[in-house]
């Protein structure tokens, strides 16, 4: 028979357990709240983030726009260079940490997929390679070019019997895949060619990569006021490593100098404003007009941040209204999400 304190201790524990049960749901309810809070918080942010790389590009976009309609020629002393300008940002009541870019101008680069059908290009794409920051030997700089030509051709036949860079070598790899026969779709693609290594094609040891130097879209022309250093070295075919390299200083001291902007519309201004170099022999490739550029946004809120990469053609066309002058439209090449910053939106 049970007594009374023994009835009571029962219903002690009973209850205590009760108590702890209901203590244990709440704190898992707690943590499901605080977990779904912080999700819908994180989501949000990832969200503005991607608004702000959005809104990036429509800056971007009007600065180049802008740009067109001032004048024809294209430098590294124009807006576009310096985007995002933080008191743009400000005029918008952007806060300035919440996007960051650049804009590259692809009309600077080296026209990958001319190599074949431009001799100038070829020529021009050895010289990268021997000059500094890639010192290679003539002869492997030449393989290299072949095999590109060979991966661009309709044919079958290897330019090199040494270095043959057809079929007859790609299927005989250790996972083989056939020679392409036709235009480069992504940079990347150069790393499937003879002779492309990783240490070359990408940044390595301090040395920036071949990547950097090259373009998929291009109408054949490279830039003068607006290639990178390596580039501006292998334009002329009658001097020294070290004497090209001098060559590539002067030119961009002389396109960097805000007094000189005036002067980067004509093509031959190393030649006329330098007079030094009055008898250079360079390809008749050389532009100071430009068409298609990179524009690189990322844009930021809280921790979360969302990266656009997208190249653009810009078109400027004179317009007849007293108003407006010109218009500028741009067709767009390639659009890309920055995989390494975000989660596409509709994954979430």
């Amino acid at each position: 028979m049970k007594t009374p304190q023994t009835q009571t201790g029962a219903i002690l524990v009973l209850v205590l357990l009760i108590i702890a049960m209901l203590s244990a749901i709440m704190v898992e309810t707690l943590n499901r709240l605080s977990a779904d809070a912080t999700f819908a918080t994180s989501r949000l942010n990832r969200f503005q983030a991607r608004e702000n790389a959005e809104t990036g590009l429509v800056l971007a976009l009007r600065s180049l726009a802008e740009d067109g309609y001032e004048n024809t020629y294209d430098t590294l002393q124009e807006d576009w260079n310096t985007f995002p300008a933080p008191e743009e940002l400000k005029q918008f009541n952007i806060d300035t940490n919440d996007i960051q870019g650049t804009i590259t101008d692809e009309s600077g680069l080296l026209p990958i997929n001319y190599i074949l059908k431009n001799t100038a290009i070829a020529e021009i794409f050895v010289r990268l390679l021997t000059n500094a920051p890639y010192g290679l030997e003539e002869q492997e700089a030449e393989a290299i070019r072949d095999a590109i030509q060979d991966w661009l051709d309709d044919d079958d036949s290897p330019r090199s019997e040494i270095n043959p860079a057809e079929d007859n070598f790609y299927l005989t790899r250790e996972l083989p895949y056939h020679c392409k026969n036709g235009t480069f779709s992504s940079k990347d693609e150069l790393l499937l060619v003879r002779g492309i290594t990783t240490d070359l094609f990408f940044d390595h040891d301090g040395r920036p990569g071949l990547y950097r130097y090259i373009t998929l879209h291009s109408k054949g022309e490279i830039n003068i006021n607006t290639a990178p250093l390596a580039l501006l070295a292998a334009l002329p075919s009658d001097r020294s490593n070290l004497a090209a390299q001098e060559f590539a200083h002067d030119v961009d001291t002389f396109r960097r100098a805000k007094t000189n902007e005036d002067l980067l519309g004509d093509s031959n201004w190393f030649r006329t404003e330098l007079k030094r170099y009055a008898d250079i022999v360079v390809p008749d490739v050389i532009t100071t007009s430009s068409a298609i550029f990179r524009i690189h946004v990322l844009g930021m809120f809280g921790m979360a941040k969302s990266g656009l990469d997208i190249i653009v053609e810009r078109t400027i066309r004179d317009r007849m209204t007293q108003t407006d002058k010109h218009e500028a439209t741009f067709t767009t090449l390639e659009r890309r999400v920055d995989s390494r910053l975000e989660t596409p939106l509709d994954a979430f």
